[in-house]
């Protein structure tokens, strides 16, 4: 119990060109296609994990949280940018930007786990979690003829109904150990939420 087959997890890779005569790598997009059973059972986790998922987030993690909208992350960075500008402050103020293009892509799936323990999941949801995640092989599929299979070692599936969850746990995760290297820091002194 908490483990799924990896024949369930197998994940094809098919390449759909963005233009009409490809010459290169970059002028593809990777489209994973998904078993149908594998897209159930990331559903239904989903479904168990949306209800908790206010409680564990804060505010100020507006993505992918019923309620909460991207654009209330663009409006809240011109705000810290303003104030930082109109500040008269002898300390002065810092604000961080982090490139996140590729983050899904580069995850460490043993950060993950520690992140779902660190929020009190019980084993066997982190044991079935973590099954999912990890169970992947990965084959191309080139002119209806499927590769040889490979496996991945970091990373979230792109169109996993799972993924933006499990990433929204994971920048949780980072932003609480940011304030906790630095206990005077607070988001809410600064933007007057």
């Amino acid at each position: 119990m908490g483990t799924i087959n990896a024949s369930i997890a197998e994940t094809l890779i098919v390449l759909i060109p963005k233009e009409s005569n490809p010459q290169r790598l970059k002028n593809f997009i990777p489209i994973s296609l998904c078993n149908v059973i594998f897209k159930v059972i990331t559903k239904v986790l989903v479904s168990r994990l949306r209800p908790f998922l206010v409680d564990l987030i804060s505010p100020l993690q507006s993505s992918f949280i019923p309620g909460q909208g991207t654009t209330d992350n663009a409006i809240l960075a011109q705000e810290v940018v303003h104030f930082i500008h109109h500040s008269h402050a002898k300390k002065g103020s810092i604000a961080f930007k982090f490139d996140l293009e590729k983050a899904y892509d580069r995850l460490n799936w043993d950060f993950l786990e520690l992140t779902l323990h660190d929020f009190g999941f019980p084993p066997t949801t982190i044991s079935l979690i973590m099954s999912c995640v990890r169970s992947r092989n990965l084959s191309v599929l080139s002119n209806g003829v499927k590769t040889g299979h490979f496996t991945q070692s970091r990373g979230l599936r792109q169109g996993d109904p799972l993924s933006p969850f499990l990433f929204v746990l994971c920048m949780e995760k980072l932003s609480l150990s940011i304030q906790q290297k630095n206990p005077k820091w607070n988001m809410e002194t600064y933007t007057g939420i």
